[in-house]
């Protein structure tokens, strides 16, 4: 990442982005694209399915990154308006734009990360009243 911190654009991912379909609504919203959108109206524009895109908009927007308004279908806008995370999430765009396989991997150890946490809570939530911990 060459000018931003790589540490920097792993935590903001590890925050606020757990998808591929999270990240590409994103940054679609946040290159400028003001309007509102349903779901089905951005799946069409990214040509993705409609039900993964609309698990990220709800993802974006329970994170506070995109607010939703309710017409006949419910829509979502842009809603960063805090100076560090839009500064975040330019670093995050230039880096996807120009080194897309270190966005990827970064975004591939985050989920191995949940994963092993996962596990572990099971492992402990499995063998805790064995070993007479609640």
């Amino acid at each position: 990442m060459s000018s931003s911190s790589p540490e920097n654009l792993r935590l903001f991912l590890q925050m606020f982005v757990s998808s591929y379909e999270e990240l590409e609504v994103l940054l679609f919203f946040a290159r400028g694209v003001r309007q509102s959108w349903t779901a089905n109206e951005l799946a069409a524009a990214l040509r993705k399915p409609a039900e993964p895109v609309a698990t990220a908009l709800s993802q974006l927007a329970a994170r506070g990154l995109l607010e939703s308004e309710a017409r006949t279908e419910l829509a979502y806008r842009y809603a960063v308006t805090n100076d560090e995370l839009r500064l975040r999430i330019a670093e995050l765009d230039r880096a996807y734009e120009h080194e897309r396989l270190s966005v990827v991997q970064m975004m591939s150890d985050n989920a191995l990360e949940r994963i092993r946490r996962s596990a572990i809570r099971g492992m402990s939530d499995a063998f805790g009243p064995i070993y007479g911990k609640k």
